[in-house]
């Protein structure tokens, strides 16, 4: 097998592998997870099974972008932007007025960037 004599199909491939993802970068930037955005995440157990799907219907209503997982058949977990106090509260009580009963055991945190992330754009500028 002659690989040497069939480099430059091979840099074509690898051209034809990378450049889409380097586009996608450029052009998308990347999603930041909750660890690197920062935002409130709840970890609520209710006392009846309870999906996501109506947890999140119910998250709409608040105009606040969740993500909301099923974590167990009576727990989900919530993920969103920063809330400040009052909309949190209020929050947790229009869950626990919609699901029925009280919340059996509560989590919440606010995670916070210590660094910062640089854009798609500069990081890629900076590398070249």
């Amino acid at each position: 097998m002659d690989i040497v004599g069939r480099r430059n199909w091979y840099f074509l491939l690898s051209l034809a592998i990378i450049l889409p993802g380097i586009i996608s970068m450029l052009f998308f930037g990347f999603r930041l997870g909750i660890d690197f955005a920062g935002g409130d995440q709840f970890n609520i157990a209710f006392k009846q099974p309870t999906s996501a799907a109506a947890v999140q219907k119910e998250m709409d209503t608040f105009n606040v972008e969740a993500t909301v997982q099923q974590a167990g058949p009576n727990n989900v977990l919530i993920t969103t932007k920063p809330l400040g106090t009052t909309q949190e509260t209020a929050i947790r009580d229009d869950l626990n007025k919609k699901f029925g009963g009280t919340v059996a055991s509560r989590a919440s945190g606010s995670i916070t960037n210590s660094r910062s992330v640089p854009s798609s754009h500069s990081y890629m500028m900076s590398s070249c």
